[in-house]
């Protein structure tokens, strides 16, 4: 009989690292317990909480047209994951990886290749665009291996970035690959009742001694303000700064405010255009999770188009050069 795989995609910003720190800080403790969460080695040589090898092998062959030269074919990364669950005393195997909801099809079709070896179940957490793309953007500005340095306005107008956004077209590239009744859409929303690791459990079939393990209630990573990220922004692009713990510093030191990148009328307009897209999605989701993608009507109408001006950055920077860095 086959075993059963729960293949975690994201979306990235769903709460997905707060999963990856449950399955990968209790792999032990789960492997006993019929639960096998594969290791995952990086380019450094260091075990990585998520299953990033994957992604980065795929990606490199999209890019490059050649394996990785430190992991290798992608299909070989992905064929000696699936051994290690063959081979463990379970009958479930997870692997998350956020990076393979992305805007190319190569990753489902690379994936599919699992099909013949699991009794799969894809899952794929989606979010309301207009929060996921601020949400996506401070990610990008904070990480250490990007450094985003394009204006959030240039960055939603990227054609990777409006690529995505078109859940629907992710979405059938899965199912094209694994089968319609193989998928499952889920909502995200940062302040739901039940979190994304839970509907996880849920879907695994995972009982009541799952959710008690430590790490089982952790909360998710959350978002640095605008006006900290805007700084970190400028400075990504004129040297070199930790800029997740800067921006850390900076809150501290200086406060949050409510500043959006979006105002009303953008935040109507962006979910406009992908209206048609969503309608689409929603007839894969069940009532209680519809609502992550539902405009919410007195949000749209409140006056929270608050625009950073320049003139907190400017002050900021100084200090900032001066003080923290």
């Amino acid at each position: 009989m086959k075993k059963r795989l729960i293949l975690h995609i994201g979306m990235h910003k769903t709460g997905t690292s707060s999963v990856q720190r449950y399955f990968s800080r209790n792999r032990m403790m789960l492997r006993r317990m019929g639960v096998s969460y594969p290791n995952s080695i990086g380019i450094d040589g260091a075990r990585q909480p998520k299953h990033a090898s994957i992604f980065d092998a795929i990606s490199h062959e999209a890019d490059f047209g050649s394996p990785h030269p430190v992991l290798g074919p992608s299909a070989s990364v992905i064929g000696s994951t699936a051994d290690e669950i063959e081979s463990s005393s379970g009958q479930i195997g997870v692997l998350s990886a956020e990076g393979l909801s992305g805007e190319r099809r190569v990753f489902a079709e690379a994936m599919a290749s699992l099909s013949d070896r699991f009794d799969k179940t894809v899952v794929i957490f989606v979010r309301r665009q207009d929060h996921w793309v601020e949400s996506f953007y401070k990610q990008m500005v904070l990480s250490r291996e990007v450094k985003e340095v394009r204006s959030f306005h240039q960055f939603i107008e990227a054609a990777s970035t409006k690529a995505h956004m078109s859940y629907d077209r992710i979405i059938r590239w899965w199912m094209d690959a694994f089968g319609e009744e193989r998928v499952l859409v889920k909502g995200f929303h940062p302040l739901g009742a039940k979190r994304p690791l839970m509907k996880l459990l849920d879907i695994a079939a995972l009982g009541r001694a799952f959710r008690w393990m430590p790490f089982a209630h952790s909360h998710e990573n959350p978002s640095a303000g605008v006006e900290a990220v805007e700084v970190i922004r400028r400075l990504n692009a004129i040297g070199d700064v930790a800029p997740r713990d800067a921006a850390a510093r900076l809150e501290t030191q200086y406060g949050r405010s409510d500043v959006q990148y979006l105002t009303s009328e953008e935040r109507n307009n962006l979910l406009e255009s992908y209206k048609e897209g969503n309608r689409w999605v929603l007839k894969y989701m069940n009532i209680d999770d519809r609502s992550c993608l539902a405009p919410n009507m007195s949000e749209l109408g409140r006056s929270r188009e608050l625009r950073w001006t320049g003139s907190i950055s400017a002050a900021i920077s100084t200090n900032l050069n001066r003080k923290l860095l």
